[in-house]
């Protein structure tokens, strides 16, 4: 889905990536901030900018939020990506 409109309303999709899979797999490339940024690839379709992606963080998740994503285009799913830390709040 990724960012849209709906109403009015701005529509993100949060993608798990939490257990690697084929076809759907991701690597932390570079760490920044204590955490807070982190640069990544992956292998996935349909992750726009402003999706969220879980990533795993011992037996629970860490929620970020794509700010960049490019699909260079070979393979056609193979991604990178900039991630800001986004925890949840109550109502995500």
């Amino acid at each position: 889905m990724g960012v849209g409109s709906v109403r009015g309303f701005q529509v993100s999709t949060t993608h798990d990536y939490t257990r690697q899979q084929w076809g759907r797999s991701c690597s932390v490339i570079k760490v920044e901030q204590d955490g807070l940024k982190v640069r990544m690839t992956g292998f996935g379709t349909g992750i726009t900018a402003g999706d969220f992606i879980l990533l795993p963080n011992g037996p629970e998740s860490t929620r970020y939020r794509v700010e960049t994503i490019e699909y260079p285009g070979r393979p056609r799913d193979f991604w990178t990506a900039d991630l800001s830390f986004s925890p949840r709040t109550h109502h995500d």
